[in-house]
């Protein structure tokens, strides 16, 4: 999928002006979707760079929508990219709305790349919050089941809950690196690191000034807050597998304990068994025709002082 957003006074982007770097990202971007890397940087005239968001974090792949983009004083070029399971209508919606900013007077070229990077900061910011409320379900179903009878622990609940606590850590990992990217990339832009020269001549210019920078240094704010969540949420998750860990542990220590019950509930009447089996004549009860009833009753009682002894330790 590809979507362009241009500045009405922009001509067709001429490729050969732009350096290798930028030619080879512009198409060579299918790993891009897979593992995007977020940045700006200057290239003399002209600034490139990329924005990603994900596409989703309910399917345990890390997809992202990515958006490189070519700007210079007078336009800017944004090609927007997605696999192509992912509906990229909203974004383009968003972006769309943007193209009131490249007409008239107060037309910038610096604003429009601080409204692309709020709508990529709003779907990050929708996608960490999705997953934050996906991993605080899952940390408060793993401690119900955690909390439950050890030995009647629901298996399935806790695979389930497993396999959805480790697609969740794949989705953190993947947001880790995108927001760091991101807040880096913010950061160049909010101060002044990037410069761009009107000519191949010219002494290097502000590209985004000063309102421009104010607006991007509080999208800069908003992306460490997204790394405080992407923080919590590494935090939620080691608790989700350390309680996976102690149902584990529990779990174990159930089957234990049962094995431990039943085997004595076997060993004690077969040692009363064989004491009335002895072939000796001098045996207790040998000749009474009661014998075998003592034996029995024996073998009951014992068996049934058993079971309720481990029964209410948990042991069955």
């Amino acid at each position: 999928m590809e979507s362009w957003l241009r500045s009405p006074a922009a001509r067709e982007l001429q490729l050969e002006r732009l350096h290798p770097v930028a030619t080879d990202a512009l198409f060579g971007f299918n790993a891009q979707l897979r593992d995007p890397f977020p940045r700006i940087e200057s290239h003399g005239r002209y600034v490139f760079g990329m924005l990603a968001a994900p596409t989703s974090v309910q399917d345990a792949v890390s997809d992202y929508c990515v958006l490189h983009f070519v700007a210079d004083f007078d336009e800017i070029v944004t090609v927007l990219r997605s696999s192509s399971n992912f509906d990229i209508s909203s974004i383009e919606s968003a972006l769309s709305g943007l193209k009131d900013l490249v007409e008239g007077e107060s037309a910038s070229i610096g604003l429009i790349f601080a409204k692309v990077a709020e709508v990529f900061l709003n779907q990050i910011e929708t996608s960490a919050e999705a997953l934050k409320q996906r991993v605080l379900d899952d940390l408060r179903g793993v401690k119900e089941i955690r909390d439950s009878v050890t030995h009647r622990t629901d298996l399935d609940a806790s695979a389930r809950l497993h396999e959805r606590a480790v697609g969740s850590q794949i989705e953190v990992l993947g947001l880790k690196t995108l927001v760091e990217e991101t807040k880096n990339l913010l950061t160049a832009v909010a101060s002044n690191e990037v410069d761009v020269r009107r000519t191949e001549t010219s002494e290097s210019e502000d590209l985004f000034p000063q309102f421009v920078e104010i607006m991007v240094t509080d999208l800069l704010m908003r992306s460490r807050h997204l790394k405080a969540i992407q923080s919590n949420l590494q935090d939620d998750l080691d608790a989700v597998f350390k309680h996976h860990l102690e149902m584990q542990s529990m779990q174990q220590t159930a089957v234990s304990k049962r094995f431990t019950g039943v085997l004595s509930i076997l060993f004690l009447p077969q040692l009363i068994v064989a004491f009335f089996g002895q072939s000796f004549r001098e045996a207790p009860l040998y000749d009474s025709q009661y014998g075998w009833m003592v034996s029995l009753i024996l073998v009951s009682m014992v068996s049934v002082v058993q079971f309720v002894w481990f029964k209410r330790r948990d042991y069955l």
